[in-house]
């Protein structure tokens, strides 16, 4: 997909990044940004200085960036699309306007389990 930057700030040993986000991105040929720790207070930061469009998360860490100092220009950046799982209906429409990000996507499965369901 040309112009899509996928963006995980979670360590490739975990399954959503290792085995969903790697690979989505083998199979669809997207750029995979892959940094060495999750942190709240650069994740804008992140998504702004290498133009990622797509970024997955696990509930908990949008938590930790809406917990960060809000900031004017919050969505003005260049993501889209954000996919993942456990993010709190108290939290999605919030992070969803406060970041600008045009759809949210979760899914659900199991570590353990061959299949899963998206929303």
């Amino acid at each position: 997909a040309p112009g899509v930057l996928y963006g995980s700030g979670m360590p490739l040993y975990h399954s959503a990044a290792g085995m969903v986000g790697m690979a989505t991105c083998f199979i669809s040929g997207i750029t995979y940004l892959i940094r060495r720790k999750f942190s709240a207070s650069t994740w804008l930061s992140d998504i702004r200085d290498y133009n990622v469009t797509c970024a997955q998360y696990i509930g908990e860490l949008c938590r930790y960036v809406l917990a960060t100092p809000d900031k004017n220009d919050d969505a003005n950046n260049t993501l889209r699309l954000c996919f993942g799982n456990g993010l709190r209906p108290e939290y999605w429409e919030k992070f969803q306007v406060r970041f600008g990000i045009d759809a949210i996507f979760e899914f659900y499965g199991a570590t353990e389990a061959p299949g899963g369901f998206s929303n």
